[in-house]
């Protein structure tokens, strides 16, 4: 949401390795990582290095390899840039997305009962972000008409974790909802010495429905809290319909 507007290419590139000439420069900056997107076309990634403000350079974003300086002077080495280009000569039907000098693309999985963080952008480490969870689910929220409602009409009709196949799928996501499943640390001895465990009879649950906690064979030994929360995607809430 504090992200520049997209920025049209004003001028079609005759080859991969060409600067991006936009219609609107503004707020970018020596640092950003920016997408270029063009229909039919691969999106590529790529740093900028340099957005000349000198006649006749006004309207070119650089995407040079190799070091360049940032907006405070410092020498820096771009991150995504590749010699001889960037693999597409986009024409001007593309688009220009201004990511910022630090995007994130964070993935979060479940590890030896462990809620992991993999960073997929920058560092690319892996941190463990809490012990004794067992369970993570997200839904997509869609607008999509199901269950009876009005599709494209701004209100979430249904969930589900089938994730969208184009473009036109993606844009009726409106919110996404999760869950985590935290365990106890302790196993707890059953009510009847020698018996099958029983402290849990039963999966836990949320709004989606049973959580399946079953991958240790001893789920019944263990008692279990969730924890889950929706989450709106306010640039599309906030859409013109």
């Amino acid at each position: 949401n504090l992200l520049s507007d997209p920025a049209t290419i004003e001028i079609a590139m005759a080859t991969p390795a060409d600067v991006y000439k936009v219609d609107n420069r503004y707020g970018f900056e020596p640092g950003d990582v920016i997408i270029a997107a063009e229909p039919g076309q691969e999106c590529a990634l790529a740093e900028v290095t340099k957005t000349p403000d000198v006649p006749g350079e006004k309207n070119r974003i650089f995407h040079d390899t190799g070091t360049y300086a940032d907006t405070e002077g410092n020498g820096m080495t771009a991150r995504y840039n590749k010699p001889g280009g960037l693999g597409i000569a986009y024409s001007t039907a593309a688009t220009l997305y201004n990511l910022g000098r630090g995007p994130q693309r964070n993935q979060y999985r479940i590890e030896n009962n462990q809620l992991v963080l993999q960073r997929l952008l920058g560092a690319l480490d892996t941190t463990v972000v809490a012990e004794q969870i067992v369970q993570l689910k997200a839904e997509y929220g869609k607008d999509d008409g199901s269950g009876g409602g009005t599709p494209n009409d701004g209100i979430v009709d249904g969930y589900s974790n089938d994730a969208p196949v184009d473009a036109d799928g993606w844009r009726q996501v409106l919110a996404v909802r999760l869950a985590v499943v935290a365990r106890s640390t302790q196993a707890e001895k059953p009510l009847v010495e020698g018996g099958a465990c029983d402290i849990t009879t039963a999966f836990p649950s949320w709004a989606g429905g049973e959580l399946d906690v079953s991958a240790d064979d001893n789920w019944q030994c263990y008692r279990y809290r969730v924890f889950e929360t929706t989450v709106p995607l306010r640039n599309l809430i906030w859409m013109q319909i």
